[in-house]
């Protein structure tokens, strides 16, 4: 290993040099003067002796990005692992980006990396004047040794050295097996075509590909920031119009890098590959099927229920029962057994009860993808201690991770968000996670479920925003700042918010029903079922935030929506656990029928 990389230094010793040299001889003349080849190699050459960069791709940014899409357009249409190629590997940084946004997608991901590990062919110098043979030389072992740096398990990653005229067999193929995403920096038209030609048979039916150095080769156009000629994108073309007949390509975008302050160059092209009559597509998201994205708490519910009456400072005869909790993840569920498609956002540990949490949440219908595991953080908790009526008499949390839900993670899969159908976000998020939903997804319907009193106030500066707010009345007491215990009293409190900017306000009242206003009505909803044995009142809260959901989904009025809503709440209390597994349209609309019948 030492050996490997004394040579790695001494190589790019001699390449600073080398460049030195070249600089000096080009700084004799005017860099206007120059054809704009050499012009462009003597800026690159002074930006990277400044600021130390080598390659287009140094670090996780825009390409981060595409590859969080690419992920999210894959996943959603066929959910599974997803096979990754890269050639031209060089250090490895983007390969770990590859894997770091697969693992915050909570995707298993198969990884081949090809690479002459020797720098560029002779023949670079043809292709695009910035090249030459040897640039870019990183030894396998350094690699490999980045990879582990940077947190990928050597056991995640197959690298293939040699020229990829040799190194791309047919043996390696059938190793390889499908392509989802290809990284393909192999820099020039004569190592493009190679790559291209392996590949064409493993793609899979719905594919991307990104190609570094897209705009390398041939003449510069000033007006276009671009090259064209001899390169990489002729070495693409050549290769569509044989593949023509299979292949709808369809281009994403593409990504810069900055060869001097102020000054950036297109380098890099974004496109999916669709096969012909397979699936239809617009943009790159396929799925015209609305969803649901619910953002918030997820933890482990621990639940101590005294079977006579609660003896305060002492030991109390009961039942403690544990199962999956947290005001959005219990949304999310009951709005997956309501029939929704759901997406759940939160943050979780990679211990036991984290497990069982996407364990359960996939068994319920919720699509798990988008959850956070995080390994220095333990899963949130929950602690609720009920009387012998089944109300809750006190509770207890440790949710410090929902912290980590911050805005550059919820970025991630800003794509995603913005397809929804509606957005659902609890108060147990920062207010600068609450602050990113409610200001960039304004074409989407911001549902907010207020939680507790000591964390109603997280929402208060972004209830302009709000489209629908459900809260309990002392959640909606100590957001407003006054009583409303009196039927005036509430109408003040429901047009406090219309007044901040709130569309639908939905407030709970316990056994008393539920307060609604909107644009056209307000009115008490009284609970009208008096014949549901209440087992756990826990999940009553969140089943009704669910059940309003899915009414407005399905284009019920704010009344039907209510009604639908309580019926769910009385659905969920028929059961001991949080979430009642008997939940079902079916289930809610026997209640609602029974009891609303006007």
């Amino acid at each position: 290993m030492l050996v490997h990389l004394s040579q790695f230094l001494l190589r790019v010793f001699a390449l600073v040099r080398r460049r030195l040299e070249r600089l000096r001889q080009l700084t004799k003349r005017s860099l206007r003067d120059l054809p704009h080849g050499e012009r462009l190699v003597g800026v690159m050459m002074k930006q990277r002796l400044r600021a130390g960069r080598s390659r287009a791709l140094s670090g996780s940014g825009e390409i981060g990005k595409y590859f969080d899409c690419a992920i999210a357009d894959l996943t959603e249409a066929r959910p599974g692992p997803l096979g990754y190629f890269e050639a031209g590997v060089y250090a490895g940084n983007s390969m770990a980006t590859w894997y770091h946004r697969c693992q915050a997608a909570n995707i298993t991901t198969a990884m081949f990396g090809a690479d002459s590990f020797a720098g560029l062919p002779d023949s670079a110098n043809d292709d695009d004047a910035s090249w030459f043979a040897g640039q870019f030389y990183c030894p396998l072992e350094v690699t490999e040794w980045n990879l582990r740096r940077l947190g990928v398990p050597t056991s995640e990653v197959r690298l293939i050295k040699g020229w990829f005229e040799e190194s791309l067999t047919p043996r390696l193929a059938d190793e390889v097996g499908s392509v989802d995403v290809a990284m393909l920096d192999a820099d020039t038209y004569m190592s493009t075509v190679p790559v291209l030609k392996f590949l064409g048979p493993l793609l899979a039916d719905r594919a991307w590909l990104i190609f570094d150095d897209w705009y390398s080769g041939g003449n510069f156009d000033a007006a276009t920031g671009k090259t064209r000629g001899i390169g990489v994108e002729q070495a693409f073309n050549e290769w569509h119009a044989s593949e023509g007949a299979r292949w709808h390509a369809v281009p994403i975008g593409d990504y810069e890098f900055e060869i001097e302050k102020g000054n950036r160059r297109l380098a890099g092209h974004v496109m999916r590959l669709v096969a012909k009559g397979v699936i239809k597509g617009r943009g790159y998201v396929i799925n015209d099927k609305p969803f649901a994205v619910v953002v918030g708490g997820a933890n482990m519910d621990i639940c101590g229920a005294s079977s006579d009456n609660l003896r305060l400072q002492d030991s109390n005869p009961g039942k403690v029962t544990s199962s999956p909790g947290g005001v959005a993840r219990n949304i999310a569920e009951n709005l997956a057994r309501l029939g929704i498609d759901c997406r759940l956002i939160a943050a979780i540990g990679t211990d036991h009860h984290g497990d069982l949490l996407v364990k359960q949440g996939q068994a319920a219908g919720i699509d798990m993808r988008y959850v956070l595991r995080l390994e220095s953080e333990q899963t949130s908790t929950y602690i609720s201690i009920l009387d012998d009526a089944g109300d809750m008499l006190v509770g207890v949390n440790d949710m410090g991770i929902v912290d980590r839900l911050r805005p550059e993670t919820l970025q991630l899969h800003e794509q995603m968000l913005r397809q929804a159908s509606v957005i659902v976000a609890d108060t147990n998020l920062c207010e600068e996670a609450l602050d990113y939903l409610s200001g960039t997804f304004i074409e989407q319907p911001l549902f907010v479920d207020t939680v507790s009193v000591a964390k109603s106030a997280r929402i208060e500066p972004f209830l302009s925003s709000v489209h629908t707010l459900k809260a309990s009345r002392i959640e909606a007491e100590a957001l407003c700042g006054f009583q409303a215990k009196t039927h005036q009293q509430i109408t003040k409190l429901a047009n406090w918010f219309h007044d901040r900017g709130v569309s639908r306000v939905l407030i709970t009242l316990g056994p008393d029903g539920v307060y609604y206003s909107d644009s056209d009505t307000q009115d008490l909803q009284s609970v009208r079922n008096r014949n549901v044995t209440i087992e756990n009142a826990n999940g009553a809260g969140d089943a009704f935030a669910a059940g309003a959901i899915y009414a407005w989904l399905n284009d019920r009025s704010t009344r039907d929506s209510v009604r639908f809503a309580i019926s769910a709440a009385e659905v969920a209390m028929s059961h001991r656990a949080t979430i009642n597994p008997a939940m079902s349209t079916s289930a809610v609309k026997r209640i609602m029928d029974a009891s609303y019948s006007d």
